[in-house]
């Protein structure tokens, strides 16, 4: 099972462990800066989105489904392999695409959309392709056409892509796989599943693998929070485990295809474990930040936001308690003046003060902000992915719980709103 799916199966748990409070009414004008845009009925369109929008210069988001859809298309015990969906400025959805799951398609997309100049969006499936169960690299083009690109086949090539891509000036796309390649890590009853790949797929469908994780030094399994790709050609990501401390790493990997580990996690703890979130560079592109999901101060072990630079290496800039500001981070963005946004998915401790999840701001000294606190029923619950935001500086996001009824009675999932 892959990393990204195990996560996502321990918070349905932890739902179903919390269902009556997921299930309660939120207080009505307790949150003023917080709007459900649209809440998803697990029907026809859509359910359980795992991973945030992204948002368009006219205000439409567009995003992705675990489940929902072609109702047709199972996927264990949640209905439906998945949507592309768009949701406007007014909060009335669509559907540009509904996954099949047959040999000519994927099912179960986990990870955020890219979309490019022209309107194409581009993401990855986590299972289903050609092969069934590995996975793909699709394009669906203005008028809603999928195609798939790539479709692994769980050898050397990859297999179980669930992060976002990135694109360079030729359009050719990178991301990583969580399993697979040529690396020789098992699973727990001992079969091989290989330690993950770092891939370009061209606008031909030629796959090239950059980097074939070895679960040594250089990292084991990167998954949902993605990857940068600088203008010399350097990808820069996360591996969720392996590494000289066996927490994961912070790497670089170069056009010429030489990976350098910029930060190993785990020396103490303190510095974070499993590193999750989106390698976010500032500015000047000297400094990078990400999230873990474990780790922290010696009080706190709920996850922490960190800072990569050459010169200094790893700095941590918060550690999460769970104590009113959520814990397990997930990806950010910045603004231009340096403050990052993000959320926490919450933590399996029913004596927490935040279960639900959280937005928080981090800004560029260090201060902390709770924006939303997360009380499931109709406004949602659980948000996990990148958030998206406006030029007037809302946010967007995603919940995979909560919402209206449906989906095992703990709700679809919600695309919220929220202003600073």
């Amino acid at each position: 099972m892959a990393l990204a799916f195990a996560i996502y199966s321990l918070i349905a748990s932890f739902a179903l462990v919390l269902q009556p409070a997921l299930l309660r009414s939120p207080i009505q004008g307790a949150h003023p800066n917080f709007q459900v845009l649209y809440s998803f009925k697990g029907q026809r369109d859509g359910g359980n989105p795992s991973a945030g929008p992204i948002a368009d210069a006219a205000g439409n988001l567009y995003g992705t489904t675990y489940a929902g859809g072609d109702l047709s298309c199972t996927n264990g015990i949640y209905t439906g392999c998945g949507v592309i969906y768009m949701v406007d400025h007014f909060g009335r959805e669509s559907v540009l695409y509904r996954f099949t799951g047959g040999p000519a398609d994927g099912r179960n997309p986990q990870a955020a959309l890219m979309r490019d100049a022209a309107g194409n969006l581009y993401g990855t499936t986590s299972y289903g392709g050609a092969h069934l169960y590995y996975g793909t690299v699709f394009k669906i083009d203005t008028s809603g056409h999928e195609r798939v690109l790539y479709s692994f086949t769980g050898k050397a090539d990859g297999s179980i892509p669930s992060a976002a891509l990135v694109m360079d000036a030729s359009g050719n796309l990178y991301g990583t796989t969580d399993q697979g390649g040529s690396g020789p890590c098992k699973d727990d009853n001992g079969q091989w599943i290989g330690c993950g790949v770092v891939f370009r797929v061209d606008q031909h469908g030629n796959e090239t693998v950059l980097h074939s994780f070895t679960g040594g030094k250089d990292g084991a399994h990167p998954f949902l929070g993605g990857g940068l790709l600088d203008r010399a050609g350097n990808f820069y990501g996360t591996a969720s485990s392996g590494g000289q401390f066996g927490a994961g790493v912070a790497f670089k990997l170069d056009r010429h295809q030489n990976l350098t580990v910029l930060h190993p996690f785990g020396a103490s703890g303190r510095d974070g474990t499993s590193p999750f979130g989106l390698f976010l560079n500032n500015n000047n592109g000297q400094a990078f930040f990400g999230t873990t999901l474990y780790g922290g101060s010696e009080h706190s072990y709920g996850g922490t936001l960190f800072e990569v630079t050459g010169q200094r290496g790893e700095r941590v800039l918060y550690s999460f308690t769970g104590r009113g500001d959520g814990l397990s981070p997930d990806s950010l963005v910045a603004d231009d003046a340096g403050n990052l946004f993000g959320t926490t998915v919450g933590n399996a401790n029913i004596n927490c003060s935040v279960c639900a999840g959280t937005v928080f701001e981090l800004d560029s000294h260090g201060k902390f902000t709770l924006l939303h606190a997360f009380i499931g029923g109709t406004e949602g619950a659980y948000p996990q992915g990148a958030i998206a935001r406006d030029r007037a500086g809302a946010l967007y996001g995603a919940t995979i719980f909560g919402g209206g009824g449906g989906c095992l009675g703990m709700g679809c999932g919600t695309v919220f709103k929220v202003t600073p």
